[in-house]
C-alpha cells in the first residue's frame, strides 16, 4: 500500500509511517484555555462519572452542533499547517471524570479503503496528562500488522481478553506523557488504549478523525446471517445519527459487500508480529 504524505513535516510523517504515531505541538495554552471556557459553558449538565463520555453520544442536536462548531473553529485554521490534503472527521470532546477506569485496547474504525488507504485519529489533551490521569498508550508498529475491516459492527481480530495476547500488548506498549495542547496523530489500525483517571480532576481531550480529502468515508457492517461485510459510503452527519447497533439507514449509501473471512490473531502470531514490527 502506497500512502501519500500525511504530515507536512518529513520527519514526523516518516515516524507516523514507521511507528504508527507522531506527537507535535498543536495548540497554544491560550487556545486551549478558550476551548476550556467554552466547554464549561456548554456542559451545564452532569457528565457521567462511571464511563468515558463522548460528546457525540449525547442526543441533543443543538449541543452537538455547538461542540462541532467550537472545535472546527479551533482546529481548522491549524490543519493546513500540519497536515497535507486532509479533512477533519467528527470532532468531539472525550472526557474521563475522576475514577473512570481504563478504556481498553482497541483499534479505530476503518473509515477508508483498507487496501489502498489509511485513516488517522488526532487526540489533544486539554491538560498535562500521564499514566495517573488518563493518558493514551499505543502498541508501536501494530498499524503494520494485519489490516482488517473495523467498526462497532465487525468483531475485532484480536481477542483482548486472551491473557497471553494481552500480556504481549501490555509489555510492549508505550504510555505517553503529553503537555496541554500537544497532539498525537495515530493510524486507525494501531492498537491503543487510555489509562484510568486516578486524579481528582476531569481529564478532557479534543479528538477527531483525519482522512484524505479525496477518500470516500466508509462504514463496515457485518451481516452475520450471510457472513458478509457490507460497505456503505457515509457522510459527516452519519456519526451523529447512527445508533451503533443496526444496519445503516441514514446518511449512508450501500456500495458493495465482501465475504467475511477475517481470522482472529492468536498469541503465537501476535508474538511474531511484535518481534517483526515493534522496535526495541
Amino acid at each position: 500500500m502506497q500512502v501519500k504524505q500525511v504530515l507536512r513535516n518529513d520527519r514526523l510523517d516518516q515516524q507516523l509511517r514507521d511507528r504508527g504515531y507522531a506527537i507535535f505541538d498543536f495548540l497554544a495554552a491560550e487556545e486551549v484555555d478558550h476551548v476550556q471556557k467554552e466547554f464549561d459553558r456548554l456542559h451545564d449538565f452532569e457528565i457521567p462519572n462511571t464511563e468515558l463520555f463522548g460528546s457525540h453520544r449525547r442526543h441533543d442536536p443543538v449541543y452537538q452542533m455547538a461542540v462541532k462548531q467550537l472545535l472546527l473553529e479551533t482546529i481548522q485554521p491549524k490543519l493546513e499547517t500540519f497536515l497535507n490534503g486532509c479533512r477533519i472527521i467528527e470532532p468531539v470532546f472525550n472526557v474521563k471524570m475522576p475514577g473512570v477506569g481504563v478504556f481498553d485496547f482497541h483499534q479505530d474504525w476503518s473509515l477508508v479503503d483498507i487496501v489502498e488507504d489509511s485513516c488517522y485519529t488526532v487526540w489533544i489533551p486539554m491538560l498535562d496528562v500521564n499514566r495517573h490521569n488518563g493518558t493514551i498508550s499505543v502498541l508501536e508498529g501494530s498499524h503494520l500488522y494485519r489490516r482488517s475491516f473495523r467498526s462497532c459492527m465487525v468483531p475485532p481480530i484480536y481477542d483482548y481478553q486472551d491473557e497471553e495476547l494481552r500480556n504481549l500488548i501490555e509489555e510492549n506498549r508505550t504510555i505517553f506523557d503529553m503537555k496541554k495542547g500537544q497532539a498525537i496523530i495515530f493510524d486507525g489500525n494501531i492498537i491503543h488504549s487510555t489509562e484510568a483517571n486516578r486524579s481528582d480532576d476531569m481529564r478532557c481531550a479534543m479528538i477527531f478523525g483525519v482522512a484524505r480529502k479525496t477518500s470516500p468515508l466508509l462504514f463496515h457492517y457485518l451481516d452475520k446471517e450471510n457472513n458478509r461485510v457490507e460497505e456503505y459510503e457515509i457522510d459527516s452527519e452519519f456519526f451523529y445519527v447512527y445508533d451503533y447497533q443496526s444496519r445503516p439507514s441514514q446518511h449512508a449509501r450501500f456500495r458493495q459487500s465482501y465475504p467475511y473471512d477475517q481470522k482472529p490473531v492468536n498469541a503465537d502470531e501476535m508474538k511474531s508480529l511484535v518481534r517483526e514490527y515493534t522496535s526495541a
